[in-house]
Parts: structure tokens; C-alpha cells; sequence
């Protein structure tokens, strides 16, 4: 799939060089240029904020640390089951269930 992917991405690539190159006017060329800068420069920006989001991946780290690291706290089932019983829920599970595929 992911081939497939790279194979029509290079194939665009390739018609649009084809494209570009069929071109003789020199202010086509230059508006050409003007908004592929722009698209480069906006993959650059978004490569920086995709690298300033991305952490990297912990080696060795236990279930516990990474609850730990997140501030993890779990619930009683006797709060979990007060905030249930406040809720008031009426209709059947079914009904409730049903609903989520809609």
C-alpha cells in the first residue's frame, strides 16, 4: 500500500517537472518558483512544530513510570460508581448502545 503510495507521488513529481519544463515564459517560471518557495516553506514549518511535538520514545520504561510521568491517578469503584449514580441515565443499555453506531 504504502508503495503504491510512493509510486503516484513520483509520478505526479514527474509530470509536474514535465509540466515546468514545457513552460518558456520567464514570469510563469518566476510565479512558479514564488509558490513552490511557499510550499517548501511551509513544510519546513511544519516539520518544526511536527519535531517540537514529537517526544522521543523511552527505552526500558515500565507501565508504572509512564502513569507516574502523566500524573495517573486511578478511580475507587465506589466514586466511580457515586459519579454513575449521579448521572441519572433513564434509558435501557440497549437504546444506549444502539446510539453509538448511529
Amino acid at each position: 500500500m504504502m508503495e503504491h503510495m510512493i509510486l503516484n507521488i513520483d509520478r505526479k513529481k514527474i509530470k509536474l517537472i514535465q509540466l515546468i519544463m514545457s513552460i518558456d515564459d520567464d514570469n510563469a517560471l518566476a510565479v512558479l518558483e514564488e509558490k513552490a518557495s511557499e510550499f517548501s516553506d511551509l513544510s519546513v514549518e511544519r516539520l518544526d512544530e511536527l519535531n517540537k511535538a514529537v517526544k522521543p520514545i523511552r527505552s526500558n520504561v515500565t507501565l508504572e513510570e509512564i502513569d507516574k510521568g502523566q500524573g495517573y491517578e486511578p478511580v475507587s469503584y465506589s466514586k466511580f460508581r457515586s459519579d454513575a449514580d449521579k448521572l441519572q441515565i433513564e434509558e435501557p443499555i440497549e437504546e444506549l448502545l444502539s446510539d453509538l453506531t448511529k
